[in-house]
């Protein structure tokens, strides 16, 4: 398996070093969406006295420029290509070979992840120059968060993935997906710090983020 998963991973980056271009634009409007955060909410706290609950304009642009890589980090195969890969009757194909569909996905996206982590070093150094952000990690914290985000991404995926064999009941999930995503935009900490919501909504928030890694449930 580990040399089928380094295979699988070797063709999707390759196949995506092709296409720089398009990457590049595809991370550019993946990073608009959290400029756009960042700027009401710098602006927020410059007319709250400098500060929001801690969180200085420094604060905010750190918050941000690393979450878009978190973001690029965490894509993973959309459930909506499941209504695709079933109609068009692609799904049935894959069930033929001899490793299971799953793996060839995870693959893919982990050989994806390294073009994406090059493509995006210089647009976090112009956002870093343009917002100056203010972050100091320790070394050992940049190897937890380098372990802490490749486990995220598994998780989202398998996540993503289990979620998508609704369509084996459904041809039309558009709607429970769209629902999901809500919950996971207003929850998950991507339109603003956690530590800015309510405090019910932090507790259900850390529930459903241990419950979806299996740990016990800790208030924080």
């Amino acid at each position: 398996m580990i040399a089928t998963y380094a295979a699988y991973a070797r063709v999707s980056a390759q196949q995506q070093f092709q296409y720089r271009a398009a990457n590049y634009f595809f991370m550019i409007g993946m990073v608009v969406e959290p400029v756009i955060y960042l700027v009401v909410w710098s602006t927020i706290a410059r007319s709250h006295g400098g500060q929001i609950e801690g969180f200085t304009p420094g604060t905010f642009a750190a918050y941000y420029i690393v979450w878009t890589l978190v973001r690029n980090m965490n894509i993973v195969l959309t459930p909506f290509a499941w209504e695709w890969r079933i109609k068009e009757g692609q799904f049935s194909g894959q069930l033929l070979r001899p490793v299971h569909p799953i793996h060839e996905d995870l693959a893919s996206f982990i050989g994806w992840k390294f073009v994406v982590i090059l493509l995006w070093l210089p647009i976090a150094g112009v956002l870093s120059l343009v917002f100056r952000p203010e972050l100091s990690p320790s070394l050992l914290q940049c190897v937890v968060f380098g372990i802490a985000i490749w486990g995220a991404y598994l998780i989202r995926a398998i996540m993503q993935w289990s979620l998508g064999l609704i369509t084996f009941w459904t041809t039309r999930v558009g709607a429970i997906f769209d629902a999901w995503y809500l919950s996971e935009m207003l929850l998950s900490g991507r339109l603003f710090p956690l530590q800015l919501m309510p405090d019910w909504m932090q507790r259900v928030s850390w529930f459903l983020l241990c419950s979806a890694s299996g740990s016990p449930w800790r208030s924080p």
